[in-house]
């Protein structure tokens, strides 16, 4: 609910009708709420925007698909990006969509690597199976992929790290490929390092706007530049937190 209230556009949606209340009885102090409230969702919605936030976040490059079978690590661990509970298709729940190009990508890496997964994520809304169960049966059926640990207790990134490094520790693995997201990666390398893992980060999923979007089209408002700011902004905000909270 806070996170609504203060990311794009729940913030925008929040101020305009806060506008909307007061404009009946303070007509300047509700319109002014009103403007604000647009400005933000359209400056939120711009791709220029999200290629300044893709650039900041993504700082850690795509690994060199030629260079995968050299890596010296232990394991492979993947971090849960979600479930989606309503999948009637698939039976009741599966992973969702940024999960699964997660695990596909750590299962090329197993591939090509030899190295066993671990699947990281509990149940954050405390219903329906933890989404290390879920990648790891997707894992396994699909991408015919050996996961032979899953850590299904976590429910932020640092007890994704935390989790994790108490389960791999005592199987003398302190070494991992890390699996997220690009945009998500600089918080999580760092929450896996502080805890004591040595982190080659394998990011996937890579926001950066096309080279084509330029001139008056990085101007113009767009939904998918939306959700990348929306995705984005609160990234900023949780590693900050993070470095606030956790990393004295």
């Amino acid at each position: 609910m806070i996170e609504w209230m203060i990311l794009p556009p729940g913030i925008s949606c929040l101020l305009i009708l806060l506008g909307a209340a007061l404009s009946f009885g303070l007509k300047r102090l509700g319109l002014s709420f009103i403007s604000l409230g647009l400005v933000i969702l359209y400056v939120t919605s711009l791709p220029t925007l999200s290629r300044h936030i893709s650039s900041y976040l993504e700082t850690y490059p795509a690994l060199d698909p030629t260079a995968t079978q050299n890596l010296d690590a232990e394991a492979i661990l993947v971090i849960g990006g979600g479930r989606n509970l309503y999948a009637p298709e698939y039976g009741g729940e599966t992973v969702s969509p940024e999960s699964l190009a997660r695990i596909q990508y750590s299962s090329i890496l197993q591939q090509n690597t030899g190295l066993p997964i671990i699947c990281s994520g509990g149940r954050p809304e405390e219903k329906g199976t933890a989404q290390a169960l879920l990648m790891q049966k997707v894992l396994n059926d699909d991408f015919k992929a050996v996961v032979p640990w899953v850590e299904a207790d976590s429910t932020t990134t640092y007890e994704n790290a935390i989790f994790s490094y108490d389960l791999l520790s005592q199987k003398g693995i302190d070494k991992i490929i890390l699996v997220t997201h690009a945009w998500h990666m600089q918080r999580a390398a760092e929450a896996f390092r502080q805890v004591g893992f040595r982190v080659i980060p394998a990011p996937t999923g890579f926001f950066q706007p096309s080279p084509e979007i330029i001139g008056l089209r990085a101007w113009i408002p767009q939904s998918k530049a939306l959700y990348i700011n929306s995705i984005g902004i609160n990234e900023i905000f949780s590693r900050n937190w993070y470095r606030y909270l956790y990393y004295k």
